[in-house]
């Protein structure tokens, strides 16, 4: 028979808790995915995260509207902004004003 230590107990428990954080956050992230959270918790509680993270990378490279709240390098050069009057390249934002010397940017110069 098969005799644990306390310590071997206590880390099989830290492991299979473990295990079912990331069932549970892999399923979370399927749903934002757009996928079913159900099928993918019990993918990745008998498989692993390994198919889960294949397939979301790939929906990721094939879908860019799943990141459209994260800021993209284009949509970030397209608020940048130069002074007219001293030059400073700048993001655009709600005041649109040069942080360097406060004029109020009315053109649009690009940067």
């Amino acid at each position: 028979m098969l005799a644990l230590t306390s310590i071997q107990i206590v880390l099989l428990a830290a492991l299979g808790v473990s295990w079912i954080v990331t069932t549970f956050r892999v399923a979370r992230m399927a749903k934002a995915y757009g996928r079913r959270p159900v099928v993918w918790f019990f993918i990745t509680f008998f498989f692993s995260a390994i198919p889960a993270t294949i397939v979301f990378w790939i929906d990721s490279m094939r879908n860019v509207s799943a990141t459209d709240s994260l800021p993209s390098r284009r949509r970030m050069a397209s608020r940048k902004r130069r002074c007219p009057q001293c030059g400073e390249i700048y993001l655009a934002d709600e005041t649109d004003q040069c942080p360097n010397c406060k004029m109020p940017s009315d053109s649009e110069d690009m940067a």
